[in-house]
Order: structure tokens, then sequence, then C-alpha cells
């Protein structure tokens, strides 16, 4: 029985739509989250060091600047002739981006008497643009296929975060510093003079910062080229939804469908002003739609709308502000300082904490697809677990540079231990909540659920960047000093 549904099931499915779905999803994230996974090679390279992540948390935040401005041309603008341009402008600008970053992302400048990475910061602002406008561009277009392809697209969307990853993993940091003789040579107008200094040497990975960048310029080239086959390929025709009609039957109500199933709650049956006694004799006299709801007798109905109604606001309520809370330490404030928490342990502490928690993201939300928490109990307890692993982050970024156990094994291996649990618990937290809002308010829902994941992170993103570029809370250390 099985196979038959999975024979039946593929059988319905292009192979080749599924992967150029998959190729094309790939592009969503894959920029500013290799930037990100990179960062461990980054920080020792470049004149911002420690504070680097701290610039590239909140450029990332001001790049949503680009759905802003996506969203007010489309009340300007005819979809059809904004929607697919756009895509291929903001393909283009993330594929040149990557491939200026692999030519230009060491050059500084000098400002203010001290030098700055304008060149990866400029182009970092423009991999974020493109990744944050993503958000508002790949999904609806999505719309023009049909439905069974979105899964493909959401690996895709997973995958944009696990491929750098991996391929960070392969690329490694080489070890950490090691201490090493060094002479420094001084002309004088009488003699010179040779001075021995020891100063870190950092061992090279196995492949540079500009292969890397190079990789992602593949990356995004492939998706540019999966995007133009899904829109001129004959063959994948036959898999394209006609978008007028649709739009034109939910004008009007209707589904595209022959028979229109409608599953309604007892609540929902009273609102429409019908004695749920009388329920099973309209659903007779209804031959066309049928209306199916769980059967309660009076009492147990009205226990049933009474404790919904008591519950709904106060349970909406906090879903919302765990969502906020979460965005400000995941999108915002950890990610800033996670150098100052890991690099006291090496820099293959801080490697790993940054890859393997890249991968844990996209694994939490593949669990919570298919097993997830409904109730507010969990979310809570799961949500206060994950408070627990950044609190200890914390102490260990706010003591940088002696942190607990620095010198000790298993201070490293708790460390990246930590960074992982923290990330996976509150990615699999923000997926359940995610899904939650959508059953119990829908579009409406999700829309204040992604209102207060921007305003967590803007916040979280502000808040740190200040804390860490003008206060004298977060302390780096020079190796071999």
């Amino acid at each position: 029985m099985f196979e038959m549904t999975l024979t039946k099931c593929f059988s319905t499915r292009r192979l080749l739509v599924d992967i150029l779905v998959i190729v094309f999803g790939i592009s969503s994230w894959i920029e500013i989250n290799g930037l990100w996974v990179e960062l461990p090679l980054l920080v020792s390279k470049l004149p911002e060091q420690w504070t680097l992540g701290s610039y590239i948390v909140v450029i990332t935040q001001v790049a949503n600047l680009g759905p802003i401005t996506y969203s007010l041309l489309r009340r300007f603008f005819v979809l059809k002739t904004l929607e697919k341009p756009t895509i291929h402008i903001t393909l283009f600008i993330g594929t040149t981006s990557c491939l200026l970053l692999a030519l230009f992302w060491s050059k500084t400048t000098l400002i203010g008497g001290e030098d700055h990475s304008t060149a990866l910061l400029t182009l970092a602002f423009c991999l974020a643009l493109v990744d944050c406008t993503s958000s508002v561009l790949y999904l609806p277009f999505m719309a023009h296929l049909h439905q069974k392809y979105l899964a493909s697209y959401l690996i895709g969307e997973g995958m944009s975060g696990l491929l750098p990853s991996v391929v960070a993993l392969i690329q490694g940091v080489g070890g950490n510093p090691q201490c090493r003789n060094a002479t420094v040579a001084s002309f004088g107008a009488e003699q010179n003079t040779t001075i021995y200094e020891i100063k870190p040497y950092y061992p090279p990975p196995r492949f540079s910062v500009e292969i890397f960048f190079t990789f992602l310029c593949i990356m995004m080239t492939m998706s540019w080229l999966s995007f133009l086959l899904l829109n001129k390929l004959p063959s994948i025709k036959a898999e394209q939804v006609p978008i007028p009609e649709v739009q034109r039957n939910s004008r009007n109500g209707k589904e595209s469908a022959n028979n229109t199933c409608l599953i309604l709650e007892p609540d929902q049956v009273l609102s429409l002003g019908i004695n749920p006694e009388d329920f099973s004799a309209i659903t007779e006299k209804n031959q066309k739609t049928h209306i199916y709801t769980e059967t309660h007798d009076e009492k147990e109905t009205n226990e049933y709308l009474l404790k919904k109604k008591s519950d709904q606001k106060l349970v909406f309520a906090v879903f919302l502000c765990i969502q906020g809370f979460i965005s400000a330490l995941t999108n915002g404030i950890l990610p800033a300082i996670q150098s100052y928490s890991c690099l006291p342990y090496g820099n293959v502490a801080f490697h790993l904490s940054v890859t393997l928690s890249s991968i844990a993201n996209p694994t939490a939300c593949f669990i919570a697809m298919f097993k997830s928490v409904k109730d507010m109990a969990s979310i809570v307890i799961l949500t206060i677990f994950g408070t627990a692993c950044s609190g200890y982050i914390m102490t260990t970024a706010i003591l940088s540079p002696i942190p607990p156990l620095v010198d000790e094994a298993i201070g490293r291996i708790l460390i990246v231990l930590i960074w992982i649990l923290f990330v996976a618990t509150m990615s699999y937290v923000k997926a359940c909540i995610a899904g939650n809002l959508r059953v119990q308010g829908g579009q409406n829902a999700l829309f204040l659920c992604g209102v207060l994941t921007q305003i967590g992170s803007a916040l979280g993103a502000t808040l740190i960047f200040f804390l860490v570029n003008y206060g004298d809370i977060f302390q780096s250390y020079v190796p071999c000093a």
C-alpha cells in the first residue's frame, strides 16, 4: 500500500522540475550564510577582527530596505511585469557580488585614521539585500508552479544554509594560532637593528577564502540558470499554473477542485448562526458542499468554546512575544558576539561552532515539519532551555578573553555543544510557533509573526552593535601577546 502511494506520488512529478526548483531555492540565503560560516577565517585577516560579526549583523538588518521597497513597488506596478525582472536583478546582484568578493574581499580603506573592510562590508550589504528580498520574491514565484513543488523549494532553501556549512567544514581553519619568532628590521640613521618578536602564525586552511567565495558565485550562477530554465523550457509549461485563473477563482471564493470540502470547528459553526443540533440536517440538504464538524453534546460544546476563547488570546500573545525574543537572540545579539564567546577557546572551536550550528538550523526546521509541539507549556520549556544556553554563551563572551574552562578540552567541547543546542532549540521553537500561529490565525497571524521577527532582530542587532563597538563589556585578546 505504501509503495503504491509512493509510486503514485512520484509519477505525478517531473524530476527535472524538482531539481531546478531545489537549485533555485538554494540561492535564497546561500550568500549571507556562506559569508557567515567564513567568519572564523575573516576575523583573523581583516581590521575589524572580533567586531566583524556585529557589523555583518547590523548590515543584514539594514538590508531589509529591499523587501520594504519591493512591497511598495507592488502597489504601483502590475505583479506580472515586476516579479520576474526583479528576480533576475537580485540574482544578478548576488552572482556579481560573490564574484567581486572573491577578488576584493581583503581590500581595506583608511577612514578616520583606521582601516576598514569597505569592500567586504559593501558587498555584504548587497548579499543581504538579495537574501532579504528573496523572502518576498521567491515564495510568491512558486505560485506559478503546482503546489507539489513547494516542498522542493523548501528543501533548496534549507540547503542554502547546509551546503556552505559543509563546504566550510571541509575547508577548515588550519588549526589554532601558533606563536613563532618573527624578525622585525629597523633602519636607523646611524645603524640598522634587528628585533625579534613573538607573533601569532595562523596555519592556512585546505583552500583559500577566494575559492570559497568562487564556490558561492558558481552556486548563484546555477540558481540563476535554473530560474531561466523554469521559465523558458517548453517541457515545464505543463507544470505551470495559470495564475490569472487562480486569482479570479480566489476573488470569487471558489476552489479549483470539483468538490469543495469545508472543515469547520464548533465555534465556527456557531459564528455562522447555525445550531449544532440542526447541523446534520443542514448537511443532508447541501449536496454540493460537505461540512464536517466534531460532535459534541451541548455541555461539551459550551465548555470547549469557553476554554478556547479564554485561552486563545493568551496563547497567541505568548507565542508572538517568544518569537520576538528568540529573533533578538538568534538574528541579532548572539551572532554578533560569537567571536568573543568562541575564539578564546581557539580557532577550531570557533569554526566548529559556526559551521555545526548552521547545520543545526535547517535540521531542526526539517524535524519540525514532521514532529512539532503544539501546546504552550512545551514551547515555553524549550524556550527556557534555549535561553539557558544563551546565558552560558553570553557569560563566556563577557568573561572573554578568559572564559570558564578556557584551557581545558572540556571547555572547547562544551562551547561547541552549547552553540549547537542553542541554535537547534531556538530554530525548532520558531518553526513550531509559525505552524501553530498559522493554524490559529491564518495569514494575519503569520504576518504578525513576521513583524515581531523583524522587530526583535532589529532591536537585538542595534543594541549589540553599540555594546560591542562603543561599550567596554566585550574584550578581545591578541594571541602570543
